[in-house]
């Protein structure tokens, strides 16, 4: 009786404790039959389309995939990811029997964008380090003595203050899980209501309910009271920022990021700062803005021994040296610098809804005094600027400085800042639509399956802006660092359906594929909206609980498993080339929101990666047909040119469902299916409608149990 080896190509779709490496087992024939039949390589579908022909050409070699294209973004509001009792990712099965860690472990994003979108322009950084208590803590004490100055903690010593501020004591070995929200994992929530600058003190404290001993830390902020009294001028769109947990701040965001073993890009406050009533503000000063940058930077990439001075702002805060930041670091137990090389400044200020709108012209000229600033710290670093992903945008109504309109924004900006400027941002939200359609029809889940296609049009139009402009030829870069759809007032079903997984996957796929070509975008990075929160569209979707005492829930949305197929599979394997022929085409016929019309979108595309030591193919193919396209499942013969191996066998992984709108908001239903192993490699696959399959093609050399080895020990 013959045998044939199965092997799991994607690690981590199947029990940690099951699969240390990876899952070999035997399965006899009449088994394996009842597989094959479940996927049909070549059955009962539909054949309308067996013209189409996938044709990949390893000696055509386009480098080395970016690795930097499977990031994510990393909120600081409301995130519950982090367990202060462990200092650590959280560790255990949650409401739903998630467990966060090995859910972003598995996913292993590259690079992590902090603290957030809007969020950046309201954010404080240094309201995350905390401050160490100076004695022990007792409960049911009125004050709290600090180590150091809370300088950025402004509320003056008034008893007849009316606001009852939230602090937060962080003490691993203080917490008790028992009485504590969510199971002590936020740490220990009190009230104040003054600041003693002079005695380092916080006074009229309410609820220390247990003692705490010398290496407590506090921090401002923790839901659901206020951390700081108002954000001034008041906007409701931002108010959600205005009680955030604070227990995941720029500490944690590094510490995560070193043992992911992957890069940080941080965003800078641009709008905001803290007024002499301790309120975040759009009228705080641009020179406090400005230091607040050069001591983040400091923080992350500076030396204790740099007795350069950052300077005094116009509201009187001391921001000290660059040592005394760097000490800070190294006193969390990071003496060497994180070396932090990509930085943002703001978000999206060309948007009314954004804190501190401005103009083109505005925003230039302060970037250039913040990239300037910065780099002041430490040269080597990268500093971008906020683009528009419309080429051509102008920018919402003026804001109030006179500017005269239209000005486009990102020519504006590129022109302003072009000796200043290292790579522009932009964010990529296709389709977005600014009216209310149904989310459940054809006509949207069309425009979505459009949006890759459309994104690559306008970020090469936006690479030629910057060329135009660029006669020096400094090389300027772009960075996505958010990408999704948008769709208007949709909940979280429409958010972060199969539709979205698939068109995460197409919009990665097309930047990687493009990036391989002779004219290449300089594409320096890409990250996902977002790992894990509250918001419609994160991958991990988190739930607050209904008690403090419980963990709260989470999900696994569709999008997650399409990163993870593409991060699993193609990050740091080299490009070859490969080409779709003859595959049917689908037509956008008007535009709508950002998607333009376009007659010939092609259903099927794909892409081939061979690995480093030359003996293993990827072939990642989308077809983007929807269940009311004429014949859906496309039939494609795979044509496999100047391998450096004979394939011998294929391992088929598929992320696929009933419908396009399926989610898993209710309960997990869009997953991957797989792997599955075929030997001999067949000369056809069918791709079913509105799927991505992760095609594995490998030789096989020996039988019996060296070739069990070789699938275990093997890249």
């Amino acid at each position: 009786m013959k045998y044939l080896w199965l092997s799991h190509p994607v690690r981590g779709f199947l029990s940690r404790s099951l699969f240390p490496w990876r899952l070999s087992f035997i399965l006899p024939p009449f088994l394996l039959l009842v597989i094959f039949m479940a996927f049909s390589p070549s059955g009962s579908a539909s054949r309308a389309f067996a013209e189409v022909i996938i044709t990949v050409d390893a000696a055509q070699n386009q480098g080395y995939i970016n690795p930097l294209v499977f990031g994510q973004n990393v909120l600081f509001d409301s995130n519950t990811m982090w367990d202060q009792r462990k200092d650590t990712l959280i560790d255990k099965p949650d409401d739903n029997n998630v467990n966060v860690r090995s859910m972003i472990e598995d996913l292993a994003p590259t690079i992590l964008r902090f603290p957030g979108g809007i969020g950046s322009d309201v954010h404080i950084w240094e309201d995350g380090l905390g401050i160490q208590i100076n004695n022990q803590l007792l409960s049911g004490d009125t004050e709290i003595s600090l180590t150091d100055s809370p300088q950025s903690w402004r509320l003056p010593n008034n008893p007849n203050n009316p606001y009852r501020l939230k602090g937060l004591l962080l003490d691993p070995a203080g917490i008790n899980p028992f009485t504590e929200n969510l199971s002590g994992q936020l740490g220990d929530r009190f009230d104040y209501t003054g600041v003693d600058l002079v005695n380092n003190k916080l006074t009229g404290v309410t609820d220390i309910t247990e003692d705490h001993s010398l290496g407590a830390k506090v921090r401002i902020g923790g839901r659901p009271i206020l951390g700081r009294p108002n954000i001034d001028p008041p906007r409701d769109d931002i108010s959600q920022y205005n009680n955030w947990t604070n227990t995941y701040g720029i500490i944690e965001h590094l510490k995560l990021v070193n043992s992911l073993g992957a890069q940080s890009l941080l965003t800078v406050n641009f709008s905001t700062g803290l007024d002499i009533n301790g309120r975040i503000s759009t009228d705080a000063s641009l020179s406090q803005r400005l230091m607040r940058a050069q001591a983040l930077v400091a923080f992350c990439n500076g030396s204790t021994s740099d007795t350069r001075t950052l300077g005094t702002d116009n509201e009187g805060r001391d921001w000290k040296t660059v040592g005394y930041w760097a000490g800070q670091r190294t006193a969390i137990g990071y003496p060497e610098p994180f070396g932090v090389l990509y930085w943002e400044v703001g978000n999206e200020l060309f948007f009314r809804s954004e804190t501190g709108h401005t103009t083109a012209n505005d925003y230039a000229n302060k970037f250039k005094q913040f990239a300037q600033q910065m780099k002041y710290i430490d040269p080597q670093i990268k500093v971008g600027a906020v683009g528009h992903s419309l080429p051509t945008y102008k920018g919402d109504d003026d804001p109030g400085d006179h500017e005269p309109y239209p000005v486009p924004w990102n020519e504006t900006v590129i022109t302003n800042t072009i000796n200043d400027l290292d790579f522009l941002v932009i964010h990529t939200y296709y389709p977005t639509i600014y009216s209310q359609m149904e989310y459940a029809s054809d006509a949207w889940f069309k425009l979505v399956m459009a949006g890759a296609t459309q994104t690559w049009h306008h970020l090469w139009a936006i690479k030629s802006i910057i060329d135009n402009i660029n006669v020096n030829y400094r090389n300027i870069g772009l960075a996505v660092t958010e990408y999704g759809i948008w769709p208007y007032n949709g909940q979280a079903e429409h958010y972060s359906s199969l539709a979205r997984a698939l068109h995460d996957a197409d919009l990665l796929m097309c930047l990687i594929k493009k990036e391989g070509n002779a004219t290449k975008l300089g594409l320096l990075a890409a990250t996902n909206w977002d790992l894990h929160s509250t918001t419609q569209g994160a991958a991990i979707g988190y739930s607050w609980p209904s008690f403090w005492t419980n963990s709260g829930s989470r999900k696994i949305r569709p999008q997650y498993y399409a990163l993870k197929m593409l991060r699993q599979n193609l990050a740091g394997r080299q490009l070859v080339q490969t080409q779709v022929s003859s595959s049917p085409t689908f037509s956008i016929d008007a535009q709508v929101g950002n998607i333009d019309p376009n007659p010939a979108i092609p259903y099927l595309e794909a892409l081939g990666a061979l690995s480093n030591d030359g003996r293993r193919l990827i072939l990642v193919v989308i077809n983007r047909s929807l269940d009311s396209f004429p014949n859906p499942t496309i039939t494609g013969t795979i044509q496999l040119s100047n391998l450096p191996f004979t394939p011998k066998f294929a391992i088929v992984t598929k992320l696929k469902s009933t419908n396009i709108s399926d989610h898993n908001e209710a309960g997990e239903v869009v997953k991957p299916y797989g792997p599955v192993t075929y030997a001999p490699v067949p000369p056809s696959f069918d791709f079913e409608p509105h799927s991505l399959t992760i095609i594995e093609f490998r030789p096989i050399q020996v039988g019996g149990a060296i070739n069990l080895l070789m699938l275990l020990y093997d890249e």
